[in-house]
């Protein structure tokens, strides 16, 4: 399920004070080209409800990695990240998309 995509700078604020996100840079900022480059993208049991648990997302990323790489699209998952790990995060790279 995609949980979010855009955020305001607001939103982006309260994440922050929340410690769900770290920076003020972050990719679900709408940028000056109206658009995000970030989602957070969470599995579902077979209720709907959200799935939290660290280990379906080491199965997940597998998956959203090689559907990314099968359409040639270069993705960032937050839960590769060293420092702040955010299983639910998927974002386009930087270096690749500015």
């Amino acid at each position: 399920m995609v949980m979010e995509t855009s955020r305001s700078k607001q939103q982006q604020m309260k994440n922050i004070a929340n410690h769900v996100s770290q920076t003020m840079h972050s990719r679900h900022l709408v940028s000056s080209d109206g658009l995000a480059r970030a989602a957070d993208l969470v599995p579902i049991d077979d209720k709907g409800k959200p799935i939290w648990a660290w280990p379906v997302y080491y199965k997940l990323a597998p998956e959203i990695k090689a559907a990314a790489k099968a359409v040639g699209v270069k993705v960032e998952w937050g839960g590769d990240w060293l420092r702040f790990k955010d299983a639910p995060h998927w974002q386009l790279p930087w270096k690749d998309y500015p």
